[in-house]
């Protein structure tokens, strides 16, 4: 697959954390660094490491590499974020499975 071979992965050694309304949503020191755009990269989350529950909105997005990514609510105990987070479960790159991503804007902060 053509499309691929422009995405890139790669294990971080940072601890990362990302919040919602003051509440935490994940935090990792295992975080994979996803270029899904060639200029910087995307954190992906172990889903264990993720505290906030995630609900399937039903919404998917199709990436021609990543193949087809599945849109979450994110929610805490005082806000949510409606399609703020996306798991590829079934994508040809294996390093996806088992991960999932949060819309950077959605998001309070990131540490």
């Amino acid at each position: 697959m053509e499309n691929r071979k422009r995405v890139r992965t790669e294990p971080g050694a940072r601890r990362v954390r990302t919040y919602l309304g003051g509440e935490l949503v994940a935090d990792t020191t295992a975080p994979l660094l996803v270029w899904e755009k060639p200029y910087y990269p995307v954190y992906y989350f172990p889903i264990d490491d993720v505290q906030a529950e995630l609900t399937p909105t039903g919404e998917t997005k199709r990436s021609p590499s990543r193949g087809e990514g599945s849109l979450y609510t994110v929610s805490t105990g005082s806000a949510k974020a409606v399609g703020a987070a996306y798991r590829h479960l079934d994508s040809p790159i294996e390093e996806l499975q088992g991960h999932v991503a949060f819309d950077w804007n959605a998001m309070s902060a990131w540490f």
